[in-house]
């Protein structure tokens, strides 16, 4: 069976929730025919402007999809909807509930096919474990962290006691770009931010777990590291040159927490980048996952197969899981 670890859902009650507000109000969706909707992240120049398909929408769609594909299990984040972080704690608490209600309905809906990852409101910790909690009494299957907590890093100390709990919990960490990375509204060009921006983000945040000691803290998490583990594959040897400048002593080397605590999924647009990453994390932690709705699934599955040695495709399609994650 092909599980596709990387799948983005946005319910229809969230852009319910956000349509018709005021110009000045962001997040904030216009319907348009069709289904479809303009959702827009704010009013800066380099502000996130989507537009957004029926099928980023309806979840039925989404489900004929993974059947005209071949693909039996999706894990879904509603990604961009789920960057809460920089709203008020009210807002942000209720868009995480609804967010994490749906996905647990959508469980309920097709439980042979989809898992669902929860959202969190992590400017406070407080409110982001009693959520949690929530959303496990909800049985969804993971936890998406995005790759900054409005602007800040991912792991602050204030923020550990969240860690400790999925833990505890035995859930996955899902980890993917924040819309918005370090580069936004800088001066850069804008589409440095999701190209460069958002693959240094997300490994700066891997970095993060790591080289904090977080990871020996908590010592069971694992951790999905979305889009071939971003940049880390190429710099992780510069990294660990200057073990004598971390923070903190750690238990393993930079290499070791990679090979053993991160797993990656297999959305790249550069072939070469493949070897390295088999060398960095082994073969056996490349996931299958193509970021649909944003690409499509039979593209990203003749990629593979151009691409990937006979053997790791068939592994990364058919055998490879993170164990955690509890998919049956």
């Amino acid at each position: 069976m092909i599980v596709n670890h990387q799948a983005h859902w946005y319910p229809q009650s969230y852009f319910d929730l956000v349509s018709g507000r005021r110009a000045d109000h962001y997040p904030r969706a216009e319907k348009r025919d069709g289904g479809r909707y303009l959702y827009e992240m704010g009013d800066s120049p380099g502000a996130w402007r989507y537009e957004i398909a029926s099928h980023f929408i309806d979840l039925d769609e989404q489900v004929a999809a993974l059947d005209a594909a071949g693909i039996g299990m999706a894990v879904m984040s509603p990604n961009m909807v789920a960057e809460i972080a920089g709203f008020d704690l009210a807002e942000a608490r209720d868009i995480a509930t609804l967010l994490n209600e749906e996905l647990a309905d959508a469980q309920r809906r097709y439980p042979d096919r989809v898992a669902g990852l929860a959202v969190l409101p992590m400017q406070d910790t407080a409110a982001a474990i009693e959520e949690l909690n929530r959303a496990a009494a909800l049985d969804l299957r993971g936890v998406l962290m995005l790759s900054n907590v409005a602007g800040k890093p991912l792991a602050e100390p204030e923020t550990w006691p969240i860690y400790e709990r999925i833990d505890e919990l035995g859930l996955p960490i899902f980890l993917h770009p924040a819309s918005n990375s370090m580069l936004h509204d800088r001066g850069f060009i804008p589409i440095l931010d999701s190209t460069a921006g958002w693959m240094w983000e997300t490994s700066s945040a891997a970095l993060t777990l790591i080289l904090t000691g977080l990871l020996d803290r908590c010592p069971n998490l694992e951790i999905v590291h979305h889009h071939l583990g971003g940049v880390l594959p190429y710099v992780v040897g510069r990294v660990s040159r200057y073990t004598h400048h971390f923070p903190v002593e750690l238990e393993h080397s930079v290499e070791e927490y990679l090979r053993t605590r991160f797993y990656v999924d297999s959305m790249t647009n550069t072939p070469a980048a493949l070897p390295l990453a088999v060398h960095t994390y082994g073969a056996d932690r490349i996931l299958y996952g193509d970021d649909y709705p944003w690409h499509t699934h039979e593209e990203h599955q003749e990629f593979i197969r151009a691409h990937f040695e006979p053997d790791l495709a068939q592994a990364v399609l058919h055998e490879n899981r993170v164990a955690s994650l509890r998919l049956g």
